[in-house]
């Protein structure tokens, strides 16, 4: 449901969780630990599909309608002061890299890159006949996405190793099975959002589950890290709940729901935030 007013002030470096609810459309903040709404956010936001923070502490929100991807300044809640949209028609994933460069994936097959605070698409490499869902990138500059391949209509992880300056690098990783949302821990490996659970898949090989982490997931769509890679951050859009997880031991943390003000979340991410 959306909800009018303004947001109360916000002091850092306290730990934030961003949990962008399309019902809203809003932007929920919340302290983590006992995860009261702080506040949340309006302006900038129009059907929010997926939230993630920078190594600096800006917030991004991917829009499908807008389209755009809207940046917040680290505790500032009432507008955007920064947003992209060029090149974007259906922007459904955002991620930031240790350099500041930001990129947007696109449920039209497109992945975008741009430098903090410049609207000009500086590399972008497109997946004919694809939607793209979410997106990643390691300490080596290695972009993964995790992509829907309408040629075969199967879900597939794919990597450009060494960024998006060479399309033509494009490799279809072996992972066990895949699913529409992914992360990496501080070692590279991925986890990926797979429906009914979130599994973790080992680097560099990328063919080998490795474990499986929480539970009680229906439609697990989205997961993030924090900082510290302590804990794991995953929406499920069919049971409409947030699930914090213990990292890497997996056991639920607490699963957040209607009676935490969520209505219909999407993606959820704490405040600091992993980037490598």
């Amino acid at each position: 449901m959306a909800r009018g007013g303004s947001p109360r002030p916000a002091t850092l470096p306290q730990p934030y969780v961003y949990i962008a609810d399309d019902c809203g459309p809003i932007i929920d903040v919340d302290q983590r630990g006992n995860y009261d709404e702080l506040g949340f956010i309006t302006t900038g936001v129009s059907s929010p599909y997926d939230a993630f923070v920078d190594s600096k502490g800006n917030l991004y929100v991917a829009n499908v309608s807008g389209p755009s991807i809207t940046e917040y300044a680290p505790g500032n809640w009432s507008a955007p002061n920064f947003t992209y949209n060029v090149n974007m028609t259906y922007p459904d994933a955002v991620t930031a890299d240790v350099h500041g460069n930001v990129y947007e994936g696109d449920e039209l097959g497109v992945i975008n890159e741009y430098h903090q605070n410049d609207n000009v698409s500086i590399a972008s490499c497109s997946l004919p006949s694809s939607s793209v869902y979410s997106v990643a990138v390691d300490g080596h500059n290695d972009v993964f996405a995790a992509v829907f391949d309408g040629f075969t209509e199967t879900l597939e992880i794919v990597e450009y190793p060494g960024g998006l300056n060479n399309c033509d690098s494009l490799t279809v990783l072996p992972v066990p099975s895949a699913g529409s949302g992914i992360a990496l821990d501080k070692n590279a490996n991925l986890l990926i959002a797979a429906g009914g659970e979130v599994e973790v898949v080992d680097a560099p090989s990328y063919n080998t589950l490795n474990a499986t982490i929480g539970s009680g997931f229906s439609g697990a769509n989205n997961v993030r890290l924090n900082k510290n890679n302590t804990l794991a951050f995953v929406t499920d859009v069919s049971n409409e709940t947030v699930t914090v997880v213990n990292y890497p031991s997996g056991t639920n943390r607490i699963v957040l729901g209607s009676g935490n003000g969520l209505s219909d979340p999407v993606a959820a991410v704490e405040a600091p935030n992993a980037v490598y």
